[in-house]
């Protein structure tokens, strides 16, 4: 594994990327993403742990965007497949944004620990298509192969909505502890993107208070053009 150990960082129009397997990202004092800057920890469905760690205050702030990317984990529903962990306090400015996104056959996620949370009104955390892909997770939809709108839509806190042909996605996570990711819908062989991604994972932890006054939302993908099926919400978890 790799790792970086700078005392501070600060990322101001422009975009830099961590994406090594296992990489770890370890700042002494604060963290500054702004004025459109763009820091990216892992790599879309790869790897298996990524680490961030932060000493002091992690800000995003003038339109500043994290992306957080889980790797694999030999246990989806217990572990994390990244971990973005601040000292003191994680603050998401207006117009910033935090992206978490689930590996998309492992179904790993990741975990933000922060002295306090505080999420401002325009500021948001998004997750919305970013859980299992299509025909993945372990509420997938059911595909159907003879045509392509027949496919079953994926579950995850109830079963998904049934297709013309496929069945609908089964029921699984845990109502006190949603952390799993939501599930892809069932595809059309011929149309590889027929169905929609499940919607990805958002996990809070603040060991003293978490302030929300933006908007948090982990949506599940609709499917090809409206017409196929759509895969399910992912989970938002928040604990402080």
């Amino acid at each position: 594994s790799a790792a970086w150990a700078p005392a501070s960082l600060t990322v101001s129009n422009c975009s830099l990327a961590f994406a090594q397997d296992q990489f770890e990202l370890n700042v002494t004092n604060d963290i500054t993403v702004d004025q459109g800057g763009r820091l990216g920890l892992g790599r879309y469905a790869a790897g298996t742990n990524y680490f961030l760690r932060c000493g002091g205050n992690l800000l995003l702030t003038n339109g500043g965007i994290l992306h957080v990317y889980a790797g694999a984990t030999n246990d989806p529903a217990t572990n994390y497949g990244a971990l973005v962990a601040v000292t003191n306090t994680l603050t998401i400015g207006a117009g910033a944004s935090l992206y978490t996104y689930a590996h998309e056959t492992n179904g790993g996620t990741p975990l933000i620990q922060a002295g306090t949370i505080a999420l401002a009104a325009a500021g948001r955390i998004n997750a919305n298509a970013r859980g299992y892909k299509m025909r993945s997770g372990p509420g997938a939809g059911g595909s159907w192969d003879v045509v392509p709108y027949g496919e079953g839509g994926g579950g995850y806190g109830g079963r998904g909505g049934g297709g013309e042909d496929g069945p609908s996605g089964s029921a699984y996570g845990s109502p006190t502890n949603p952390i799993d990711p939501g599930s892809g819908a069932g595809s059309y062989s011929d149309r590889s993107r027929c169905g929609g991604n499940g919607g990805g994972s958002v996990r809070l932890e603040a060991a003293g208070t978490v302030t929300l006054d933006g908007t948090i939302e982990a949506n599940g993908a609709i499917g090809f053009n409206g017409l196929a099926a759509s895969g399910s919400g992912g989970g938002i978890h928040i604990r402080c």
